[in-house]
């Protein structure tokens, strides 16, 4: 199962899970067809991806159309830069659905709860 598979019910509160084959893609995203909400699903390549211009700027791009961005990362295994799929060849299942968990739970909440008008960029995992 993917982490997009994992995150389909999601789609009832107008998100998407993105995932791409390198960050770079991230730019292509289309706003105007995206859903209002976005979980970008990052790798960790050991440095903070806030401090990633490609990355911030295709944030940015997002936000600016009125979209909320939420972020996935996993922690870092081994020392060595890691993605999702690294955990799951770990075995480190309970890790993936913590952080599956915490996304679904923070997008259920603000669905829910009333929106300000400031968007912003919520991070599952630093």
């Amino acid at each position: 199962m993917s982490i997009k598979e994992a995150l389909k019910h999601l789609k009832s509160h107008d998100t998407s899970v993105v995932a791409t084959l390198g960050k770079a893609n991230f730019a292509s995203l289309n706003q105007i067809k995206s859903p209002r909400n976005i979980v970008l699903v990052l790798d960790n390549d050991k440095v903070d991806w806030r401090q990633d211009k490609v990355l911030v700027k295709a944030i940015t791009r997002l936000e600016q159309a009125g979209k909320t961005v939420y972020t996935m990362q996993p922690e870092v295994l081994r020392g060595e830069k890691t993605d999702y799929n690294d955990l799951l060849k770990a075995g480190k299942i309970e890790d993936i659905s913590a952080d599956i968990l915490s996304v679904s739970d923070q997008i259920a909440h603000e669905h829910d709860a009333t929106h300000d008008s400031n968007k912003k960029t919520r991070c599952v995992s630093d």
